[in-house]
């Protein structure tokens, strides 16, 4: 897979990701870590780096979300959740 087909697989996975985010959908973890997975080999590979993808990821977030979430784990990147809370209702028992 050339540089190209590889950066726009990436994009195409986070911007499923953040757009179902965007619309108050939950997204499944395994589709998370499959995706952190793809990235991580993607860096390790040398096709892209990570700086390229980080940069991706806050123009995604920014465009769909609306805000971009601090990369909190230093040196590994993350998708974080962002899943609206949930709301609670008192119980009458």
């Amino acid at each position: 897979m050339e540089k190209n087909q590889l950066f726009e697989s990436i994009e195409t996975r986070l911007t499923k990701i953040y757009a179902e985010y965007a619309i108050g959908n939950d997204v499944a973890p395994a589709t998370l870590f499959r995706t952190e997975g793809f990235i991580e080999a993607a860096c390790l590979s040398g096709l892209v780096n990570e700086r390229e993808v980080l940069s991706l990821m806050e123009r995604l977030q920014n465009s769909l979300l609306g805000f971009v979430q601090p990369q909190a784990e230093a040196g590994r990147l993350a998708i974080h959740s962002t899943m609206k809370r949930a709301p609670v209702c008192p119980s009458t028992k």
